[in-house]
């Protein structure tokens, strides 16, 4: 309510999407408008908090706020024109209703994980996305930008598989310790090319990769926890990596 307010957005039109995808100014690669000023950063960085708040029980706005949060250290124009687009989501979507069904305690944990390559047009990031799945109850999901660059869609997909990995091993661990049964991993990814890496052991071809990363080789090979190939367009973690429709999304 608050953020429909400050936009005056009663009487507005919402938007399908939490966003668009940004395009690369050939003749200014940094085309981010003019900085905002001392008192519109001010309620930029009131509202993307905010944003962020909301963002952490809905998984459909889990991507376009951490989209937005990135630009809280130095706000554009372009970062207040997303803010507003994501206002305009919200809009329409004002409301997310996740569901935890009563039945058998289950044996295993899904996990969803996925990537977009090289998505920030600026930085040349990628992002990881997460879904972790307890008998088909969203426990937790992530939305977060790699902090190293990928060479490749299937090294981009690999740091998202590890990502998801090492979340699912540390949620695993805590609902031991409060006394839940040791549930199975199963971890599934939409890249045949990252599955096929992690089932290997070693560098292979791919050198550059940082041997902080092989640990998960070790893992699955120990069958500490098991990697399943998934369709990319049945993959709940598509949400949390790209700007998608409504639509799209409640398919999810």
């Amino acid at each position: 309510g608050i953020i429909l307010e400050h936009f005056d957005l009663a009487n507005g039109k919402p938007m399908a999407t939490t966003g668009e995808k940004e395009e690369l100014n050939p003749e200014d690669p940094d085309d981010r408008g003019e900085p905002l000023g001392p008192a519109e950063a001010k309620s930029f960085r009131a509202l993307a908090a905010r944003m962020n708040y909301l963002a952490a029980d809905r998984p459909d706005l889990a991507f376009a706020a951490k989209e937005v949060c990135r630009d809280m250290a130095m706000p554009y124009r372009a970062s207040w024109k997303k803010l507003k687009r994501l206002a305009r989501f919200l809009l329409g979507h004002r409301r997310v209703v996740l569901q935890f069904r009563g039945g058998k305690m289950p044996h295993e944990m899904a996990v969803y994980v996925g990537s977009d390559w090289a998505g920030c047009v600026k930085t040349r990031k990628s992002t990881s996305g997460g879904v972790i799945l307890l008998g088909g109850a969203c426990m937790r999901f992530w939305s977060s930008t790699q902090t190293t660059i990928a060479l490749s869609s299937a090294e981009a997909e690999f740091y998202s598989l590890v990502e998801g990995a090492t979340r699912a091993i540390g949620f695993a661990r805590l609902a031991v310790e409060l006394g839940f049964p040791d549930f199975r991993i199963r971890v599934y990814t939409d890249s045949s090319a990252a599955k096929s890496f992690v089932s290997r052991r070693g560098l292979s071809k791919i050198r550059h990769l940082d041997t902080k990363y092989l640990w998960v080789q070790d893992s699955i090979a120990r069958k500490c926890f098991f990697v399943e190939k998934i369709d990319g367009k049945s993959n709940p973690a598509d949400p949390l990596t790209k700007y998608l429709s409504w639509h799209e999304m409640e398919g999810l």
